[in-house]
């Protein structure tokens, strides 16, 4: 009897899940990156090296829109022979990403809004904060924004003291730094990864319960 055949089919298996794991992840990293670049790039640039925000999105944009066209080249190559990379950056990247920002700094959807005039104030928070959480959005598209900029009389009408250094303030670049999302009715894990993403993008977060449980997400600087 071979007994090194049930060792040798198991050791297989793991192999072949080992590698399968590996490609799952190499591929949710290459979806990933363009949309990295873009977000994280632009927060970087504003928190850490003090850009001004228009610039930091249009060099983070540039960026993504790279990364995409090289997405592109090499798909274009692979089917023609040819890479066209720069044919792909000017007719298919940089408008994909144009349009993309545009959309997430100007539109939220009603379903993401706790109510119409919560909906009606998302131009009124930072560029950024809009353009990280339509990101989040396109992978959960459940997440509910519950306050974006908030007056001295809101916090009165909550019962609570006024936050003279809240980042719901308008500041003084004339946008509110700080949004609130629904944690309530959403699994631990669903609320611990959207907390993980907007850490990984350079916002700050806190979860916790003023009127009720919520997660906190400012801009720094």
């Amino acid at each position: 009897m071979d007994l090194d055949r049930p060792v040798t089919r198991r050791r297989s298996a793991v192999g072949l899940l080992f590698r399968l794991g590996v490609r799952l992840l190499t591929a949710l990293a290459l979806v990933a990156l363009p949309f990295v670049t873009l977000v994280r790039g632009a927060t970087y640039l504003y928190v850490e090296r003090a850009w001004p925000t228009a610039a930091a999105i249009a060099a983070a944009a540039v960026g993504a829109a790279v990364v995409l066209s090289v997405y592109g080249a090499i798909l274009v190559r692979r089917l023609t022979g040819r890479a066209r990379w720069r044919f792909v950056l000017q007719w298919v990247a940089a408008p994909t990403v144009l349009v993309y920002c545009g959309l997430g700094l100007v539109h939220l959807s009603a379903a993401n809004a706790k109510t119409e005039a919560v909906r009606t104030e998302y131009r009124t928070i930072h560029p950024l904060l809009r353009l990280g959480l339509s990101t989040w959005l396109v992978v959960d598209r459940d997440l509910v924004a519950t306050d974006f900029d908030r007056v001295p009389q809101d916090y009165a009408a909550m019962g609570l003291d006024v936050l003279t250094s809240s980042r719901h303030f308008v500041q003084d670049d004339g946008f509110a730094h700080a949004m609130d999302l629904r944690t309530n009715g959403r699994s631990g894990l669903r609320n611990a990864l959207t907390q993980w993403y907007f850490e990984m993008m350079g916002f700050d977060t806190l979860r916790h319960v003023g009127t009720a449980d919520h997660l906190h997400v400012s801009l720094g600087r």
